[in-house]
Parts: C-alpha cells; sequence; structure tokens
C-alpha cells in the first residue's frame, strides 16, 4: 500500500512531504497436485516501489523494484510438512512478521528492528546490513506440520560465493 506523510521539522530544514511504498508487491503462483496429500507449487513475487518509479529515487539512486525480489520459490507439501527452494523469508524473520501488530505499516518490527545491524556486516544484504528481516536467496526452508501444538521452521542458506566480498 502507499501512504502520504508530512513532516515540519521546526529548524531551518524545509518542510517535506513524502509519498511511501509499504510492501507493495505482484506474484503469481500455481499448484499441481501429485496425489491426495502431495503437491508441487510454485510463486514467484515482485515488490514494486510504486513511489520511485523511474525516478531513481531511493539510496544509491536506483529503484528497488526488482523482477522475483520477493519471495519466490517451488516447493513441495505433504503430510511430513513443507520444503521451499528458492528465496523466501528466513525462520527468524517469519517469526517477527507473525508477532508484530503494525506489519507493513510505519512502525513496524522492520523499521524498529530491520536494519538494526548496520554497523554489523551480513551476508544476505552488505550494503544494508538487515539482520531481523531478511529474505534469503539460495535457501532450502523446511516447514514442519503441527504436532501437540507446536511447529518448527528450519532453513539451509548457501551463501554465493561468486558475488561474496572474500571469504566468509
Amino acid at each position: 500500500y502507499m501512504s502520504a506523510g508530512y513532516s515540519d521539522p521546526g529548524v531551518e530544514a524545509p518542510e517535506t512531504i513524502e509519498l511511501s511504498s509499504h510492501g507493495s508487491i505482484l506474484g503469481v503462483r500455481g499448484n499441481k497436485p501429485l496425489s491426495e496429500s502431495t503437491r508441487l507449487f510454485w510463486q514467484v513475487e515482485s515488490q514494486l516501489d510504486l513511489d520511485n518509479m523511474g525516478e531513481g529515487g531511493h539510496e544509491g539512486g536506483a529503484n528497488t523494484s526488482v523482477l522475483a525480489g520477493s519471495d519466490s520459490f517451488v516447493g513441495i507439501s505433504g503430510s511430513a510438512g513443507t520444503l521451499l527452494f528458492g528465496k523466501h523469508n528466513t525462520p527468524l524473520t517469519m517469526l517477527v512478521h507473525a508477532n508484530d501488530p503494525f506489519a507493513h505499516i510505519a512502525g513496524d518490527a522492520l523499521s524498529i528492528l530491520g536494519h538494526a545491524g548496520h554497523h554489523y556486516e551480513s551476508s544476505f544484504d552488505p550494503d544494508h546490513g538487515t539482520m531481523f528481516y531478511v529474505r534469503a536467496p539460495n535457501s532450502i526452508l523446511y516447514l514442519s506440520p503441527e504436532a501437540g501444538g507446536f511447529s518448527a521452521n528450519v532453513a539451509l542458506i548457501a551463501i554465493d560465493e561468486s558475488t561474496a566480498d572474500g571469504a566468509r
């Protein structure tokens, strides 16, 4: 969704009106049943930076709209759980997001925690150092079925050494 904001710092800085895009996404998904209890599925999702389309107004002068830049994966689901292969939120991101009463609005956990690791190097986003809100490429995510009121999410994330800055 989109929001507009106004600020008047009350000092020698100019008043500003800002248009912001919060979690605007466009995607397609599909599935194919393999049996009564098993299915294959896929999803391609792109984040749309609607407030800077063609403007290059973000940090570094680049528009952040990227094809398949959001949760994009193939997967298989059955009675033993679900496996996803591709780019997906990490288990920590999923936990934070599921318990965030302000998800996708100003003041959500991403605003507060998402860039808390700015001074730490992050293998997932070396430019921004995000540690709490990570959408990891090259990942395998297992979502267990619920048993006794509990479930687990486990991820294996491969670091792409061809684009890494040195050994990790």
